[in-house]
């Protein structure tokens, strides 16, 4: 299902990739990884305390302003999204993306690439940029956050 979000007619129509099916996202990873310019990524995440593991809930991905696709692996439920053979199959093809010389952008990627390297062993290949560090950079006094760099570099309701 696609989300369109639309609040002002100067603002950018974006359209965003909820609750995707295994065909789609299997479509949009082969298709980055061959008309790519950049990918932005970012992981939510989840640690279970007692067994000391953290696991992702879902992958958002995007190659350009106007659209992105979220891709979940646990639901609200705590039960998988999809079945093993097509979680396994997902994360192959994000595995080789990952890989690729794309420029890749992260918020908070220290983060985000600990878990895809040390938990998942997916190798993050040419980060460009970790838009948190970014923001400590440029201004230091303020958050740095995802809803504060939205608020003020975007045109995004966050």
């Amino acid at each position: 299902m696609n989300k369109k979000i639309k609040t002002d007619e100067k603002k950018l129509e974006r359209e965003i990739g909820v609750a995707p099916t295994y065909d789609m996202v299997i479509a949009y990873l082969e298709s980055l990884g061959k008309t790519a310019e950049y990918l932005s990524i970012d992981l939510e995440t989840e640690t279970n305390e007692e067994l000391q593991v953290t696991y992702m809930k879902c992958c958002s991905l995007s190659d350009r302003p106007t659209w992105a696709i979220s891709i979940p692996f646990i639901k609200g439920n705590g039960e998988r999204y999809f079945n093993p053979d097509q979680e396994l199959d997902i994360m192959q093809k994000l595995q080789i993306l990952l890989a690729t010389d794309i420029p890749k952008i992260f918020q908070n990627g220290q983060f985000d690439i600990g878990v895809l390297e040390i938990v998942y062993k997916m190798k993050v290949n040419n980060l460009l940029i970790d838009t948190m560090c970014g923001q400590h950079v440029l201004l230091p006094e303020l958050p740095k956050d995802l809803g504060t760099l939205c608020s003020i570099y975007t045109d995004q309701p966050y």
